[in-house]
């Protein structure tokens, strides 16, 4: 295994993740080891199905609790001690509360920058120093065409969360580069998978859909057309993205020898994007960032 690069992505108990994980180990050219990391071992059970003879040969099952700091570092260590290193890390875990702001607690908002922000962070922070001395390192999180500006309603902590990530992925862009290590976001649209339909059935969800009854008329009528649009978002005649397409996209991007800060998952993202960014790329500024250090560069 000393020559495969070694990956490690997170989110892998259902939805995108077992996409991501199966489009690495399947690689004909056994390139690469991947480590799969879902919440709890419970978890595991779709992504050992889908692995099939691939389990314990080019895939492998973790836990990490991105909520739990001895969780990651047991983890990371784990794999390190394992494996000796890690390559290519994919962010891609997530949580949200969709529901009027007023209806959540802050605990709600919390828990989601504990997973999208700072879980994430604490394992990108676990990996840069064994990235810098190896001279090489991916890092790829999974962005969010909320993060700038398009209608982020009733998402606000989602939004946030995925803006700060963005902005994280921005400045260590600035700082990791002279080490070839390279940050990218991906920006994808609706991906068909049975992630959102998880999502809207869970019993944190439905708990906050119940409280929209404590809001006014307006507010409840707002939200209630927003998710009628989120939900057929999904929709395969809505033109919702193939999860293996967008596994290979988010492969792709780990495989370029330069990779691009901020990636959209296709042209109708790019289009999107491009109204509020001038920049769809993020490497204006990247290079901004990095002119303020001329004198090290």
């Amino acid at each position: 295994m000393a020559d495969k690069q070694v990956v490690l992505i997170t989110g892998c108990s259902f939805g995108l993740g077992t996409n991501i994980a199966m489009e690495y180990a399947n690689d004909p050219r056994k390139c690469y080891k991947v480590w799969a990391a879902v919440r709890v071992d419970d978890d595991s059970e779709l992504i050992k199905k889908m692995a099939g003879n691939l389990l314990d040969d080019t895939l492998f099952v973790c836990s990490i609790d991105l909520t739990v700091k001895n969780s990651i570092e047991s983890t990371v260590d784990m794999i390190l001690k394992t494996d000796g290193k890690i390559d290519i890390l994919v962010n891609n875990a997530v949580c949200t509360f969709f529901s009027p702001f007023e209806t959540l607690d802050i605990d709600s908002g919390r828990k989601v920058m504990e997973i999208n922000l700072f879980g994430h962070a604490r394992l990108i922070h676990l990996l840069i120093p064994g990235m810098k001395e190896r001279r090489h390192g991916r890092i790829i999180s999974i962005g969010s065409i909320g993060a700038v500006g398009y209608n982020g309603i009733f998402n606000e902590y989602f939004s946030g969360s995925k803006c700060a990530l963005e902005s994280l992925t921005t400045d260590l862009n600035a700082q990791l580069r002279p080490y070839n290590v390279w940050l990218s976001v991906l920006h994808p649209r609706a991906v068909r998978t049975e992630r959102p339909m998880k999502v809207f059935e869970s019993r944190d969800y439905q708990d906050h859909v119940r409280l929209t009854e404590k809001v006014d008329e307006v507010t409840n009528k707002m939200f209630q057309e927003r998710l009628d649009q989120l939900a057929n978002a999904f929709k395969p005649e809505c033109q919702a993205q193939d999860p293996e397409e967008t596994a290979k996209i988010i492969k792709d991007i780990t495989e370029k020898e330069e990779p691009f800060a901020v990636y959209q998952s296709d042209q109708i993202g790019v289009y999107v994007a491009s109204k509020f960014c001038k920049d769809t790329t993020g490497e204006a500024l990247v290079k901004h960032v990095r002119s303020t250090l001329e004198h090290t560069y």
